[in-house]
């Protein structure tokens, strides 16, 4: 069972530590396992409840009255918030997500997305509710606060979802001058932002050659460089820094000639990262639709 600091509920929720706290001994909203050391432990149940009762104060209900809801009355309180939540902000859906990714609901996934691509469209869908949830989970950022299992649950689920969308995109039309190389370098597994990126382009009337993650730099030599014009790569996980400046000097050597496009996690950039002037830095990797 996966286990939770009090830090950890709070970058998942937005809510502060010490409210978490006070929640916790003026509402007993949560009950946490405490270690011998007297640190204060939370599962994945605190977190699905801490999401809803969050949710919940942030739509005008007062913690007061919140504490007192039946299980069944949060539950239809924040269906209806849900329910609404696309006429309004995309918050309350990130985090519906979110508690499907933690029970591995996988029916309860679909009912949402697909709920979500009815009212926004599959593009809006991936930009405003399906990065920030990815960026939640800590996927994009190489944070583990979920398991391994749910990231590929989740992961899983979305992949089928772009997948199918990129091969419904009318095939005709294309420029074959504007055709984009898209990759990950060897360290970086996490493929869903240049999936994206890959499907928005596809979209835009542009061509594609898609090599995916874990991608020796030697391997870019094995693609004719004539068969393509611009590179984009993503860089979300962690890596030694030397070992990224190193790779990314080296892309920009061997194809300066070629528009580099690079998008790198805030907390990877944070870490040192260069990124040679030869890069274009985009900071979203849905910008890349807009150099088509």
């Amino acid at each position: 069972m996966k286990q939770y600091s009090i830090k950890d509920l709070e970058r998942f929720t937005g809510i502060k530590a010490h409210t978490i706290r006070i929640w916790e001994q003026r509402y007993a909203i949560v009950e946490p396992t405490r270690t011998d050391t007297n640190i204060r432990i939370y599962f994945d149940d605190d977190l699905k409840k801490l999401l809803s009762v969050g949710l919940l104060v942030k739509n005008g209900h007062k913690i007061s009255k919140v504490s007192k809801y039946s299980e069944e009355e949060i539950r239809d309180y924040v269906y209806e918030i849900e329910k609404n939540a696309l006429d309004n902000n995309t918050e309350a859906v990130v985090e519906s997500l979110i508690k499907c990714c933690i029970d591995f609901d996988e029916d309860a996934f679909e009912k949402t997305f697909s709920h979500a691509v009815l009212r926004l469209g599959f593009e809006d869908t991936l930009i405003k509710i399906i990065y920030p949830t990815m960026v939640r989970i800590g996927i994009m950022w190489g944070v583990n606060e979920f398991s391994p299992a749910q990231e590929h649950f989740f992961s899983h689920l979305i992949r089928k979802k772009i997948y199918v969308a990129i091969d419904g995109v009318n095939q005709n039309d294309r420029i074959a001058e504007n055709t984009y190389l898209l990759y990950l370098p060897f360290w970086e597994e996490h493929d869903l932002g240049i999936l994206m990126a890959y499907y928005l382009l596809r979209k835009n009337m542009a061509n594609v050659i898609y090599l995916g993650p874990n991608v020796p730099i030697l391997s870019l030599d094995d693609v004719p460089r004539q068969k393509f014009s611009k590179i984009f790569t993503f860089l979300t996980a962690k890596e030694n820094k030397k070992v990224i400046n190193k790779h990314l000097k080296e892309v920009a050597e061997k194809f300066g000639d070629k528009k580099l496009f690079i998008t790198v996690a805030q907390n990877v950039y944070e870490e040192g990262v260069e990124i040679p002037e030869q890069f274009k830095r985009l900071y979203q990797p849905f910008e890349l639709a807009q150099t088509v």
